[in-house]
C-alpha cells in the first residue's frame, strides 16, 4: 500500500514528537581536572598562580579553588585559561608553614571532580627549631630552601645582636655543618669531644658534631664569611669558596645567606647541624641546633620557585 504525501508528513511529525518526548540519558560523567602549576612540594614566594586544565563530555561551568580546604568563593572561574593567584603575604601567613592547594571542576549537571592535592611551603622550609637556652644570641629557628644553583639558609635568634662582626658588641658566629655523603670517614670525626679551647671554627681543632661526619662548613659572622671543606688527610678545614650572597645587618635577629650548590657537589641529600658560637667576657658559648643528633634535608623537599631575588 502506497503512502500519500500527507500521510508521510504526519508520520514524520509523529516520529519527531516521539524522539522529542523520549527521555535522554542523564549526564553522569564527572569532569577531569589537573593542576599543571605549581609543582608539588615546592617553596613559593609572596604569591603563586595556580594553573589548571579541565575537560568534560559536556561543558565545564566553573572551577573552584581551595587553600587548606577553604574555598575562595570570590575566585570561582568560568572562563579559560583557568588560573588562580594565592597571596600568602596578604594573609600574613607565617614563613615556613606548609599549605594544601587544590581545585574542583563542576559541569552543567553539577558533576564534579577534585584535582590532586598540591602541597607548598611559604618562603622557607623549617630545618630546626631550638629551645630558648641561657646563651646569648641563642638560635631559635633555622630555615632552608634551594634553587637549582643555590642552597640558602635563614637563621633567627631569640636575642638581637649588635654589630655582628664585633665580638665586644654582641657579635655572631654562625656555623652550618654539612655532611654531603653520609660517610663519617670522609668528614670531621663525630667521635672527637667538643672543645672550646679556641674561638676559631675553622681551626685545626675538631668539634663533635653529633652522629655525622661533615664535609663542609659554612661560617658567617665574627670569623669571616665563607664555605670551608674538611681535609681528612690534614684534619683541617680548608677554604672552599665565597658565599653566593649574605644579608647580615646590625641590631636584628635574622640573617640570610646562600652558597652555590656546585661548590659542595650538588648532593641530593644533606645531614645538617647548626651552631652559634657566641662570645662572653671570660668564655665562649656553644648553642647547637638541634642539641642532639642532626636534621636531614633532601633537595627535592624545598625547591624555591619564588622570585629570583632573595
Amino acid at each position: 500500500m502506497k503512502t500519500s504525501k500527507a500521510q508521510s508528513a504526519v508520520l514524520t511529525v509523529w516520529i519527531m514528537l516521539l524522539i522529542a518526548c523520549t527521555p535522554s540519558e542523564p549526564d553522569t560523567v564527572d569532569p577531569e581536572i589537573t593542576i599543571i602549576y605549581p609543582p608539588n612540594n615546592v617553596v613559593v614566594g609572596d604569591s603563586v598562580t595556580m594553573q589548571v586544565t579541565a575537560s568534560d563530555n559536556e561543558t565545564i561551568t566553573r572551577i573552584e579553588y581551595y587553600v587548606d580546604d577553604i574555598q575562595d568563593s570570590l575566585a570561582d572561574d568560568h572562563t579559560r585559561p583557568f588560573e588562580y593567584t594565592w597571596n600568602p603575604k596578604e594573609e600574613n601567613i607565617p614563613i615556613g608553614t606548609r599549605h594544601k592547594l587544590y581545585a574542583k571542576a563542576v559541569d552543567e549537571m553539577e558533576n564534579e571532580m577534585i584535582s590532586d592535592l598540591i602541597f607548598v611551603r611559604y618562603k622557607w622550609m623549617m630545618l630546626t627549631e631550638d629551645v630558648d637556652e641561657p646563651f646569648r644570641r641563642d638560635i631559635e629557628k633555622v630555615y632552608i630552601r634551594n634553587t637549582e644553583e643555590r642552597l640558602e639558609f635563614l637563621v633567627q635568634t631569640y636575642e638581637d645582636w649588635g654589630a655582628p662582626y664585633d665580638p665586644d658588641r654582641r657579635g655572631v658566629n654562625f656555623a652550618i655543618f654539612l655532611d654531603t655523603d653520609s660517610d663519617t670517614a670522609t668528614g670531621l670525626s663525630p667521635s672527637t669531644p667538643v672543645t672550646t679551647e679556641t674561638t676559631y671554627l675553622a681551626d685545626s681543632l675538631q668539634y663533635a658534631v653529633d652522629g655525622i661526619g661533615p664535609d663542609y662548613l659554612i661560617v658567617v659572622g665574627v670569623e669571616g664569611d665563607g664555605l670551608w671543606k674538611w681535609n681528612p688527610d690534614s684534619s683541617k678545614w680548608g677554604y672552599q669558596a665565597d658565599l653566593d650572597y649574605l644579608d647580615l645587618k646590625s641590631s636584628t635577629n635574622t640573617t640570610q645567606f646562600g652558597i652555590n650548590y656546585a661548590d659542595i657537589g650538588t648532593p641530593a641529600m644533606l645531614k645538617v647541624v647548626s651552631c652559634n658560637h657566641s662570645f662572653g667576657a671570660d668564655t665562649t658559648f656553644w648553642d647547637w641546633a638541634p642539641d642532639f643528633g642532626h636534621t636531614e634535608y633532601h633537595k627535592d623537599d624545598a625547591t624555591f620557585i619564588g622570585p629570583s631575588e632573595y
